[in-house]
């Protein structure tokens, strides 16, 4: 799978994250838990061999960047493939004002009309699963910070 170690930019105050439990012990002063959340670049994931090997196997020659690979339904035979786990706190950050390729690189075929209707659906979809998770106390909304200070 795929541990994202990485914190965005906050849209507002805070940076918060919906997860699932932690899914192992904590090491040292770091936590793991599922991200359950959307997330879209990959702008420091670690990859596992086993993720490696699958999307080497898939993409061998990639012709799109790596946040269309794993976060792009629309073009990606490994979109949701992958568990991926959040890391608490993050250990990098990326420069102000970066985005996801997503947001900037387009992607041949991507654009079409199923295409685009398959990723709202992706996306649109995944809303009553985290709403039922919080309430039911499945999933948390933690917020998450940067090293061991908010910046």
């Amino acid at each position: 799978g795929l541990v994202n170690i990485n914190r965005q930019p906050p849209s507002g105050d805070v940076k918060k994250v919906i997860v699932g439990k932690p899914i192992c012990g904590q090491f040292g002063a770091y936590t793991l838990y599922d991200l359950k959340g959307v997330h879209y670049g990959a702008a420091g994931y670690v990859i596992d061999r086993s993720a490696a090997r699958q999307t080497l196997s898939n993409y061998h020659l990639p012709n799109m960047p790596i946040d269309h690979i794993y976060f792009n339904p629309n073009v990606s035979t490994l979109f949701g493939k992958f568990p991926i786990r959040q890391m608490f706190p993050a250990v990098t950050k990326p420069a102000d004002g970066m985005i996801s390729s997503i947001q900037m690189v387009p992607v041949e075929g991507a654009s079409h009309l199923r295409k685009r209707l398959k990723r709202l659906w992706a996306e649109v979809a995944i809303a009553p699963r985290l709403l039922v998770g919080v309430v039911f106390r499945r999933y948390q909304v933690l917020e998450l910070r940067f090293g061991t200070s908010d910046d």
